[in-house]
Formats: structure tokens, sequence, C-alpha cells
């Protein structure tokens, strides 16, 4: 039984006379065709693109901030020198 050959496509390309150069030497630097260079470049594109990404690394610290509790019996943090629960720790009025 023969081996199933890989699916093939046609993609007509328009490249500039440099970027055909370019592309030609280092084809024949690796000794390929330009057309089997191409179609490497294009898989390895396509695997970079189909491989998962690493999971992001968050900034911030692994656990927020905790902010520190206020009892009703000390200086508001506010800076008026009053009680707390005189100042800011006030049910508001709705």
């Amino acid at each position: 039984m023969k081996a199933p050959e890989p699916d093939r496509i046609t993609i007509p390309l328009r490249l500039s006379r440099d970027l055909h150069a370019r592309l030609k030497a280092l084809a024949e630097k690796d000794q390929r065709s330009l057309n089997a260079f191409i179609a490497f470049a294009l898989a390895r594109v396509a695997g970079d693109l189909l491989t998962p990404m690493p999971a992001q690394q968050s900034v911030g610290p692994a656990h927020p901030s905790r902010i520190r509790k206020v009892g009703p019996n000390v200086p508001c943090p506010c800076g008026s020198g009053t009680k707390y629960k005189k100042c800011h720790g006030r049910p508001r009025a709705s």
C-alpha cells in the first residue's frame, strides 16, 4: 500500500526582484529549491501558530494586597485627628 501524499495547495506569490533574489540565495544555502524553501518556511510559521502559547505571567503579586481594617476607636486614616467612628466610620445617610 502506498503512503498517502500530503495535501497540495497552490499559492500565487508576487515577490519583488530583490526579495526573490534574497529568498533564492537562502534556498540555495539551505540546498533546497525555492518552492521547497517557501513551503518549509510556511510550514514552520503554521507550526508556530498552531503551537500553544505558554501561560502569561501575571504582572501583579500573586495575592492582592490586603486592606488593613481600621478599628472604631483609632484615629481616622484621613488625618483629621478624630476617631474613625465619628469621621469616616459613620453610616452614610441615604
